[in-house]
Protein backbone atom coordinates (compact mmCIF):
# COMPACT_ATOMS: atom_id res chain seq x y z
CA UNK A 1 0.00 0.00 0.00
CA UNK A 2 1.37 3.42 -0.99
CA UNK A 3 1.48 6.25 1.54
CA UNK A 4 0.96 9.87 0.62
CA UNK A 5 3.81 12.37 1.05
CA UNK A 6 3.59 14.27 4.38
CA UNK A 7 2.39 17.49 2.81
CA UNK A 8 -0.58 15.70 1.21
CA UNK A 9 -2.00 14.31 4.45
CA UNK A 10 -1.91 17.79 5.93
CA UNK A 11 -3.18 19.49 2.77
CA UNK A 12 -6.38 17.42 2.63
CA UNK A 13 -7.07 18.20 6.28
CA UNK A 14 -6.21 21.90 5.98
CA UNK A 15 -8.49 22.40 2.98
CA UNK A 16 -11.39 21.02 4.97
CA UNK A 17 -10.53 23.02 8.09
CA UNK A 18 -10.22 26.17 6.01
CA UNK A 19 -13.71 25.60 4.57
CA UNK A 20 -15.08 25.16 8.10
CA UNK A 21 -13.42 28.41 9.16
CA UNK A 22 -14.80 30.20 6.11
CA UNK A 23 -18.33 28.98 6.89
CA UNK A 24 -18.10 30.63 10.31
CA UNK A 25 -17.39 27.54 12.42
CA UNK A 26 -15.50 28.05 15.66
CA UNK A 27 -13.70 25.86 18.18
CA UNK A 28 -12.68 27.06 21.60
CA UNK A 29 -8.92 27.47 21.49
CA UNK A 30 -8.29 26.21 25.03
CA UNK A 31 -10.43 23.13 24.37
CA UNK A 32 -8.56 22.54 21.10
CA UNK A 33 -5.21 22.72 22.90
CA UNK A 34 -6.50 20.30 25.53
CA UNK A 35 -7.54 17.74 22.90
CA UNK A 36 -4.18 18.09 21.17
CA UNK A 37 -2.34 17.51 24.45
CA UNK A 38 -4.39 14.48 25.49
CA UNK A 39 -4.27 12.93 22.00
CA UNK A 40 -8.02 13.01 21.31
CA UNK A 41 -8.08 15.83 18.77
CA UNK A 42 -9.10 13.79 15.72
CA UNK A 43 -11.91 11.91 17.48
CA UNK A 44 -13.12 15.20 18.92
CA UNK A 45 -13.09 16.82 15.47
CA UNK A 46 -15.05 13.85 14.05
CA UNK A 47 -17.69 14.34 16.75
CA UNK A 48 -17.79 18.13 16.38
CA UNK A 49 -18.02 18.12 12.58
CA UNK A 50 -19.56 14.91 11.20
CA UNK A 51 -19.40 14.09 7.48
CA UNK A 52 -20.03 15.98 5.20
CA UNK A 53 -18.70 18.98 7.16
CA UNK A 54 -15.39 17.22 7.82
CA UNK A 55 -14.41 13.87 6.37
CA UNK A 56 -11.71 12.22 8.44
CA UNK A 57 -12.01 8.83 6.78
CA UNK A 58 -8.64 7.17 7.26
CA UNK A 59 -8.34 6.06 3.62
CA UNK A 60 -9.16 7.39 0.18
CA UNK A 61 -9.60 5.21 -2.91
CA UNK A 62 -6.96 5.71 -5.58
CA UNK A 63 -6.92 4.25 -9.09
CA UNK A 64 -3.64 2.45 -9.60
CA UNK A 65 -3.51 0.52 -12.87
CA UNK A 66 -6.58 0.62 -15.08
CA UNK A 67 -10.07 -0.76 -14.71
CA UNK A 68 -9.49 -4.42 -13.82
CA UNK A 69 -9.45 -6.18 -10.48
CA UNK A 70 -6.93 -4.62 -8.16
CA UNK A 71 -7.06 -1.33 -10.05
CA UNK A 72 -8.26 0.58 -7.01
CA UNK A 73 -6.62 0.42 -3.64
CA UNK A 74 -7.16 2.37 -0.46
CA UNK A 75 -4.38 4.81 0.25
CA UNK A 76 -3.99 5.79 3.90
CA UNK A 77 -4.42 9.52 4.08
CA UNK A 78 -4.62 10.28 7.77
CA UNK A 79 -2.07 8.46 9.94
CA UNK A 80 -3.76 9.89 13.04
CA UNK A 81 -1.14 8.70 15.54
CA UNK A 82 1.68 10.38 13.61
CA UNK A 83 -0.31 13.54 13.01
CA UNK A 84 -1.29 13.76 16.68
CA UNK A 85 2.37 13.46 17.70
CA UNK A 86 3.28 16.31 15.35
CA UNK A 87 0.49 18.51 16.76
CA UNK A 88 1.62 17.69 20.30
CA UNK A 89 5.21 18.68 19.47
CA UNK A 90 4.07 22.02 18.09
CA UNK A 91 1.62 22.77 20.92
CA UNK A 92 3.26 25.21 23.27
CA UNK A 93 6.47 25.27 21.24
CA UNK A 94 5.34 27.15 18.15
CA UNK A 95 3.94 30.67 18.40
CA UNK A 96 1.34 30.82 15.65
CA UNK A 97 -0.13 34.16 16.67
CA UNK A 98 -3.57 32.48 16.77
CA UNK A 99 -5.52 33.52 19.84
CA UNK A 100 -9.24 33.03 19.17
CA UNK A 101 -10.23 30.00 17.11
CA UNK A 102 -9.08 26.41 17.50
CA UNK A 103 -9.71 25.76 13.81
CA UNK A 104 -7.24 28.51 12.92
CA UNK A 105 -4.77 27.01 15.42
CA UNK A 106 -5.03 23.58 13.75
CA UNK A 107 -4.52 25.19 10.34
CA UNK A 108 -1.42 27.01 11.62
CA UNK A 109 0.03 23.81 13.11
CA UNK A 110 -0.72 21.95 9.87
CA UNK A 111 1.10 24.61 7.87
CA UNK A 112 4.05 24.28 10.24
CA UNK A 113 4.00 20.51 9.68
CA UNK A 114 4.16 21.04 5.91
CA UNK A 115 6.94 23.59 6.34
CA UNK A 116 8.96 21.09 8.38
CA UNK A 117 8.04 18.20 6.04
CA UNK A 118 6.35 16.31 8.88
Amino acid sequence: MTELPPRNKWTFLLLQLNALLDSGEHLDIAETRGHIQDGTVFGWLRDAFPVPKLDLSPNVPKATNGDGPGSVQDVPIYPFDEMTEVLQRFAGNVDTGVKNNGIALLIAYGLEAIRHDE
